[in-house]
């Protein structure tokens, strides 16, 4: 079962220039997420822990103008994304090929439960 969490901030007598750097750190994790996404949506990711992409980028001294724990949050939640994107698609094909297929043996191997 996939648990999604979702968190949503709320503050009082929020001042406009702590809200515009607020609007400025969520735009610059947004480019983190879809750089994420966008090298690491596809076969290349598959496999790769968030670690091991977070400790290469530290070695080579990436800088994204945010706090160190947003940064990395945001590159664990995108990969998290990434896996259970794949893995919704892995249950649509299987279904397909059940529904495609009159050979029983295929079918019960593309029924995971």
């Amino acid at each position: 079962m996939l648990l999604v969490k979702t968190q949503i901030a709320f503050s009082d007598k929020l001042n406009q220039g702590k809200y515009q750097a607020m609007l400025e750190q969520a735009r610059r994790l947004g480019v983190i997420r879809t750089e994420v996404w966008q090298r690491f949506g596809s076969i290349k990711g598959v496999g790769l822990p968030d670690r091991t992409i977070r400790d290469k980028w530290i070695k080579e001294g990436r800088q994204f103008n945010v706090g160190a724990t947003p940064w990395k949050q945001t590159l664990g939640d995108a990969i998290g994304d990434i896996k259970a994107n794949r893995e919704a698609a892995k249950v649509k094909a299987r279904q397909a090929i059940t529904r495609h297929t009159q050979d029983e043996l295929e079918q019960k191997r593309c029924t995971p439960y």
